[in-house]
């Protein structure tokens, strides 16, 4: 005789299983729809203050100082604004 459980259907064999239900709450889920509408646009998201190893790369793509780079960072972000 098969089990009876409130996920066992009663008339067949078959096992239903709960509604999968949406990770997050409804603001996480607002926040990362914004994120994806953003991206799509063509627009990514950076750290207002750019790590060391950001800062490195900089400079030695356009064969500046660090200093430099972060002085150009700091521009590029005051323009954005």
């Amino acid at each position: 005789m098969p089990l009876k459980s409130p996920l066992h259907n009663a008339t067949s064999t078959a096992i239903i299983l709960p509604q999968p239900q949406p990770i997050g709450s409804a603001r996480l889920r607002h926040a990362l729809n914004a994120v994806e509408d953003f991206c799509n646009q063509g627009y990514t998201v950076a750290p207002i203050k750019p790590t060391h190893e950001m800062l490195e790369a900089g400079a030695q793509a356009g064969q500046i100082s660090v200093e430099t780079a972060w002085k150009v960072w700091c521009a590029m972000l005051t323009a954005a604004e």
